[in-house]
């Protein structure tokens, strides 16, 4: 049973497990598991660069999608949280990302879409009021005025929904898996006409 199921009151119900709380503070033993994990990092890092920079030049030229650009101060940002495309619906007839996903992942291919969620600024807490949480007559945390945003005022960030793929991506990369990868992903690209 998660936080979010024993929220009854239906003011709070909208809120996510974010907003129910954030604690800034490591466990130690997580600590300890970072601290470990920090000799292996500049190694884990150059060889998922590799293996994505391999990946990229791959599938080069495949209609639809293409990386996510990576800023080199950035670099290493996916090594967590896995690759992203971009992809555009339109190029193969409207394909929704969820149906180019299906295909691919019955090609052996662990591509999922999305891969972001809901994005910050449409969040209930910057969207509607909620009276009481911060106490009565309080607008915020530590009476700071929250801002109220609406759908539309982030065009760019919102026009993402259905058009983000994300990929685990590798450390390691076994032999030759990432030509497979390369190879299904042109394969359900060239027949996209027989999925829609």
């Amino acid at each position: 049973m998660g936080a979010l199921d024993e929220l009854t009151n239906p003011v709070y119900k909208q809120l996510n497990e974010q907003l129910l709380g954030w604690k800034w503070r490591a466990h130690p033993l997580a600590v300890a598991l970072a601290r470990v994990s920090l000799r292996s990092l500049v190694y884990r890092l150059e060889h998922f660069a590799a293996n994505r920079d391999a990946l990229v030049e791959a599938i080069r030229g495949v209609p639809g999608i293409r990386p996510v650009k990576t800023y080199p101060k950035a670099k290493g940002i996916e090594l967590y949280g896995g690759l992203r495309f971009l992809y555009d619906p339109e190029s193969l007839g409207g394909l929704s990302a969820e149906k180019l996903c299906n295909a691919l992942n019955a090609e052996g291919v662990p591509m999922q879409p999305g891969g972001f969620r809901t994005p910050e600024h449409l969040r209930a807490i910057y969207t509607t009021d909620l009276p009481g949480l911060w106490g009565d007559g309080h607008p915020g945390p530590a009476n700071i005025p929250l801002p109220r945003y609406r759908k539309g005022d982030y065009p760019v960030s919102e026009g993402l929904d259905g058009k983000v793929l994300s990929f685990r991506g590798w450390i390691e990369a076994a032999d030759g898996v990432i030509d497979q990868v390369a190879v299904a992903l042109r394969k359900v690209v060239e027949g996209y006409k027989k999925l829609l």
